[in-house]
């Protein structure tokens, strides 16, 4: 997601301006990171390569696989700022996927982007009005990435972006602890 890594790199720019670092963010050390990096590769896959005989119950079953493996990698990490925001996105997407069999996209915000529902792959689906959880769907667009997000790419986002800054802050913060006050 663009808009995910255009809010990263804000925050991340405002936190150097405001004397962090990113030595601490570059030696972050993640618990259990194959399991994100196989859970986004299987989506991935899923994104890229869908296979005839791949039916559109195992399809599901494979996106929300490869969620829980996301969650997990959030949950071994859940001690770093932001995962509990991130994770919070996390099931609200898969809460809203998982009752409709793939994301709903409001068709209004589509055009208010300037983009098609066509090429949106097998996860997306048109709102409509027998759409559960509509409000967690991706209605929110975001014009000058031309995205549309949902409540759930949000708190994602803003979870990130929590722990990149929080991370670049560190040895401030630190520093400015260990300091006698006088």
């Amino acid at each position: 997601m663009v808009t995910v890594a255009v809010v990263t790199l804000a925050v991340t720019l405002f936190a150097l301006a405001r004397g962090g670092s990113l030595e601490v963010v570059a030696n972050t050390r993640f618990r259990a990171g194959w399991v994100l990096f196989t859970g986004l590769a299987a989506q991935i896959a899923l994104a890229v390569w869908r296979p005839a005989w791949l039916s559109d119950d195992a399809e599901l079953a494979v996106l929300l696989g490869s969620n829980a493996l996301v969650a997990s990698f959030l949950v071994a990490n859940r001690r770093l700022p932001g995962m509990a925001l991130a994770g919070i996105g996390l099931a609200l997407n898969v809460a809203v996927i998982g009752a409709n069999g793939a994301m709903p996209v409001d068709r209004a915000a589509v055009s208010g982007v300037g983009i098609s529902m066509e090429g949106a792959g097998p996860k997306h689906e048109p709102l409509d009005d027998d759409t559960a959880l509509p409000w967690l769907a991706d209605v929110i667009p975001v014009t000058p990435t031309r995205e549309i997000l949902s409540v759930g790419d949000v708190f994602l986002a803003v979870g990130i972006a929590r722990l990149v800054y929080a991370r670049a802050m560190w040895r401030r913060h630190a520093r400015h602890r260990a300091e006698p006050t006088g």
